[in-house]
């Protein structure tokens, strides 16, 4: 037998022994009850399921996802890290109800729509022109921070009451008039 004929079979024996993996067991079972999932800079173009994780983090961020898939997010999910990825367009979300911090900075994302009330939320670096969300203006200072800096788009016209949040950064918007709830404006004739 020559040389490079056994080489060819070393490899094809090599290959056929290498467990393939399957994509959505990312983690081990017992890592799907930990509290933390840092999937990180690992070249995700999707979200993985992940609904049956008990983790309260997620940090995706560094990855190339370009949608946002609730349904695939564990359930009890307290903090969402989507920096730095590649959503674009409306980001809707209505299910995440326990979600307590939000980082979806560094995207391209036009308008985001939230059902419930997040205390943290960093929305910098995107290309938005609009914001709703259901906080209401009789709870003032009930969230903390929101953060729409860089986002040369969005007017001082927001869709939500700014007097929910304690602290908004907002650096480098379309202008540095107050920022004011939509029906605070007057109506012009």
């Amino acid at each position: 037998m020559n040389t490079k004929l056994l080489i060819f079979l070393f490899f094809l024996v090599s290959c056929s022994t290498v467990k393939k993996s399957n994509k959505s067991d990312l983690f081990s079972q017992e890592e799907k009850t930990k509290d933390s999932l840092i999937l990180s800079s690992r070249n995700l173009k999707n979200i993985p399921d992940l609904s049956e994780y008990k983790a309260r983090y997620l940090d995706l961020s560094n990855n190339a996802i370009d949608h946002l898939d609730e349904a695939k997010m564990p359930k009890n999910l307290l903090e969402l890290n989507l920096s730095n990825n590649k959503l674009s367009g409306d980001i809707k979300i209505f299910e995440l109800n326990k979600l307590e911090k939000l980082n979806i900075s560094s995207n391209k994302i036009r308008r985001v729509f939230l059902k419930y009330c997040i205390k943290n939320i960093n929305l910098s670096s995107n290309n938005l022109i609009d914001i709703l969300t259901n906080c209401v203006e009789d709870r003032p200072n009930m969230m903390d921070t929101l953060n729409i800096s860089n986002n040369n788009e969005l007017s001082n016209i927001l869709r939500f009451s700014p007097s929910v949040y304690k602290k908004i950064y907002r650096k480098e918007i379309k202008n540095d008039l107050p920022l004011v709830w939509s029906f605070e404006v007057p109506i012009k004739n």
